[in-house]
């Protein structure tokens, strides 16, 4: 830590709740690895006994306290209003890691989000962005409908956008989505 701290890294073992408090305590730079160091070992030194007498319960209750400042709620509202599905995947990683342990919660995160990745790589989004002379909401929101070029869209016209690559696994959802909406 001592030599991370000259040196401008980062200390190689740091917890969460450490770096929280630290946080916490206004450290802004690396010499708060110095300062934590020296604390502690002067703590080990020549507090021992009184640590001894605080009950278990009681240090737990701080690490809790400090480990709640590392859930950024309002990181968490925008993830929600933006895209429900990945603000489960972090509900998941957040309440796995604290039930089940940092090592385990993160590999059912890890999973979870695997899961949605092929979710939407075998099934993505897609829409019909003009049919007939209609131009759909989506679309209207990213063209400019007031250019000439965009404002004729003849009869018949269907254009369909399709979230995502095809490939071989896809390809027979992608020509049912077509088709589906050519017969529309």
């Amino acid at each position: 830590n001592i030599s991370a701290a000259f040196s401008q890294g980062f200390s190689v073992n740091g917890s969460p709740p450490r770096s929280a408090a630290a946080e916490q305590s206004g450290g802004t730079s690396q010499l708060v690895n110095i300062f934590m160091s020296g604390f502690i070992a002067l703590t080990l030194l020549f507090a021992t006994d009184l640590l001894q007498s605080i009950p278990a319960a009681a240090l737990a209750a701080i690490i809790i306290g400090v480990g709640f400042h590392l859930i950024d709620v309002a990181a968490m509202k925008h993830i929600l209003r933006t895209n429900r599905t990945e603000f489960l995947i972090a509900l998941v990683a957040l309440l796995g890691v604290a039930l089940l342990g940092v090592r385990q919660g993160i590999f059912i995160a890890i999973i979870a989000s695997l899961a949605e990745r092929l979710r939407r790589e075998y099934r993505p989004k897609d829409r019909v962005l003009v049919r007939d002379e209609k131009i759909d909401d989506w679309a209207r929101e990213r063209i400019d409908t007031q250019h000439h070029r965009y404002r004729s869209s003849p009869p018949g016209l269907l254009v369909y956008r399709f979230d995502g690559a095809v490939f071989f696994e896809n390809a027979n959802y992608f020509s049912k989505r077509l088709l589906d909406a050519v017969s529309e």
